[in-house]
């Protein structure tokens, strides 16, 4: 995945260069570039997010987290229960609930678009036999289907189905959906307290650029094997 995310930090690099404004509100490059890597690593989705912010995934990624509000805990807690929603209830459930009541708190509408998603690209990549360097395409050949599982392998545990065969597709999208929750909000904000402290503090903020540049090739580029070199930076 270490090119794919390359690609998505040339993407971000490129989109800061070319902003006129001063200062800058970092948040919304660190969230777009976030939600770049997201896309291409966890479903293969080459977007460039930092560039078009209308795409449906998007959209229903954001709602994932429930609207930001000015109450952190509220917004938390919505997404807590899109999360809920989206890997213990099963989707028969969903629609039928939906009929009768409003299910946008609980993300019915976000769930089965990232459910059907999911279910696109198992699908395309085992029908296509594409080696993909996304998360749900590396996937797919450990997928089983339940009904095609032998019986001796299959058993109940605390009314959870589990196999030894490999994963179910339910197994596939509730880390799909973890991908989103567990790094969208946190990297993002990582990323901008990291830049806040770079910018007040620009000693520290050369002294870290010098120090990649010795492990940079001529490009200054930095290939996966020599990431560990990064010691100041760690």
């Amino acid at each position: 995945m270490y090119p794919v995310i390359q690609r998505c930090s040339q993407r971000f690099v490129k989109h800061l260069k070319s902003t006129d404004a001063a200062p800058i509100v970092i948040k919304d490059y660190t969230s777009g570039y976030t939600m770049d890597v997201i896309a291409s690593t966890a479903f293969g989705l080459d977007l460039d997010v930092q560039e078009t912010t209308d795409h449906e995934f998007i959209i229903h990624a954001k709602k994932f987290f429930g609207i930001p509000t000015d109450d952190r805990a509220v917004t938390r807690m919505k997404s807590f229960f899109n999360i809920l929603n989206f890997v213990l209830i099963p989707k028969f459930i969903r629609d039928f609930f939906g009929l009768f009541v409003d299910m946008s708190f609980a993300g019915l509408e976000t769930t089965n678009y990232l459910e059907r998603l999911a279910h696109t690209v198992l699908d395309q990549s085992k029908a296509q036999n594409e080696k993909r360097n996304d998360f749900i395409s590396m996937c797919a050949d450990k997928v089983v289907d339940l009904g095609e599982v032998d019986k001796d392998s299959i058993r109940m545990t605390e009314g959870k189905t589990w196999t030894t065969q490999g994963l179910t597709r339910k197994d596939v999208m509730a880390n799909a959906a973890i991908f989103i929750s567990a790094g969208y909000e946190t990297t993002a904000s990582t990323l901008q307290f990291f830049f806040y402290l770079m910018a007040v503090h620009p000693d520290i903020q050369d002294k870290l650029y010098s120090s990649i540049l010795e492990v940079a090739d001529k490009n200054g580029e930095c290939p996966y094997e020599d990431l560990k070199k990064l010691e100041y930076l760690d």
